[in-house]
């Protein structure tokens, strides 16, 4: 007897849309039960990776950004002498190559603004209480670029862009991974469960997207087994679906499974033994 999270998994990203419900709910779901479903989605999960990325982004580079001086640097400039008062070193892991933040103070009608810049190159420490020409807002004094160094007024809208860029891939991939979470939640609370047989198991081998480093064919390979499974529906039509077993062992041709399928669109089904524990429903699913 094939256990649930026993090393099968299955996707719902691919569940079509049920356009008119007839059949009744057979079984109701919590939220939080709803929720678990979320790993099987690999759209919502592709979604979350370009959340964090966009999360990384403005962690790291919010320090950079001087507020409200991302659009005041394209009006009327003027130009004053400042100080170097402070170099910050952030290496890039080449001994001899850094970056490199460059704090400066300038002073315009009798009051004294700071500002950041950034520059990279090989010891640029010496630069501390060096002059600086600095090109500041007229519109707003406490906005400025050194001259001649990366200006983080200017390079904080490029921050910013890219930030929402990355959110907003990231959004239209977790609302994808949204819908067929729904579906196979559907799938769960108004579906049929008959018993399925394994038809067959194929060998696939993929490469490993965590593998950076490797290319050609020193590139790493994940190993997985796609699983065929064959069963009738109530009204004695053939359907089959596909899951994934992490190896070999997991599953053999010929076992029996359990099979949830929605009878108003067949084509969405799950396996029962590919979900996780923790997606419970009420009554409890079969096994």
């Amino acid at each position: 007897m094939i256990e649930r999270n026993s090393g099968l998994y299955m996707r719902v990203d691919r569940f079509k849309k049920v356009e008119s419900r007839i059949s009744q709910k057979n079984r109701s779901m919590t939220l939080l039960s709803r929720a678990r479903i979320m790993f099987m989605s690999k759209r919502f999960n592709i979604g979350l990776f370009f959340m964090l990325l966009a999360a990384v982004n403005f962690k790291m580079c919010m320090p950079d950004v001087q507020a409200g001086c991302i659009p005041c640097m394209t009006g009327e400039t003027a130009e004053v002498q400042g100080v170097i008062t402070k170099v910050d070193v952030k290496s890039y892991g080449a001994k001899s190559y850094n970056g490199y933040y460059i704090h400066y103070t300038y002073t315009v009608e009798g009051k004294t603004y700071s500002g950041m810049a950034v520059d990279s190159g090989r010891g640029l420490g010496y630069l501390e209480n060096h002059t600086v020409v600095v090109d500041y807002s007229v519109k707003n004094h406490a906005c400025s670029c050194a001259r001649n160094m990366e200006c983080l007024a200017q390079s904080a809208l490029f921050t910013v862009i890219t930030g929402a860029v990355l959110f907003f891939i990231g959004l239209l991939w977790i609302l994808s991974g949204i819908m067929g979470i729904s579906r196979a939640a559907a799938v769960l609370q108004y579906g049929d469960v008959v018993q399925g047989t394994v038809s067959g198991i194929a060998e696939e081998k993929k490469s490993n997207p965590f593998n950076l480093g490797g290319v050609g064919s020193f590139r790493s390979k994940i190993t997985q087994y796609r699983v065929t499974c064959s069963f009738s529906t109530a009204e004695g039509k053939k359907k089959t679906c596909t899951l994934n077993a992490k190896n070999k062992d997991v599953i053999q041709s010929g076992d029996n499974l359990t099979v949830i399928y929605d009878p108003d669109i067949p084509e969405n089904v799950l396996v029962i033994e590919a979900l996780p524990k923790s997606v419970n429903t009420s009554p409890e699913l079969p096994v």
